[in-house]
């Protein structure tokens, strides 16, 4: 299955690229993660709440991923750099990596990004 690919690009022919396998998975949990719920009117609960606690954040990060990313099943999932400013009362950021299985084929994957969530 081929998507858009996030963040969007042109090819040399000013068309839009496509991406599949993999990078269309990756660029799928960018999305997902780089979103703040409620940012997407017709789909509220899609993208991470700043309101959930640094301990909570794991479990609903693995929740958002079985929910709105069918293709893959978790192998791990680890967050990094939560402490520094994740409690402030504006600002949550994480340096996120999933490891993950995709079910179609048994491919393994790595996935790495930080992201920032305003309040």
């Amino acid at each position: 299955m081929a998507g858009l690919g996030f963040p969007l690009r042109l090819d040399a022919r000013g068309r839009m690229t496509v991406v599949a396998g993999g990078a269309a998975i990756e660029s799928s949990l960018a999305v997902l993660f780089g979103t703040v719920a409620g940012e997407r009117v017709m789909r509220p609960d899609f993208g991470v709440r700043p309101d959930w606690t640094e301990q909570e954040l794991p479990d609903r990060m693995r929740e958002l991923i079985a929910a709105h990313e069918p293709r893959i099943d978790v192998a791990g999932l680890e967050l990094g750099d939560l402490a520094q400013r994740w409690g402030t009362p504006r600002l949550g950021w994480a340096a996120v990596r999933v490891e993950y299985v995709v079910k179609a084929t048994g491919e393994r994957g790595l996935f790495e990004g930080r992201f920032e969530w305003a309040r």
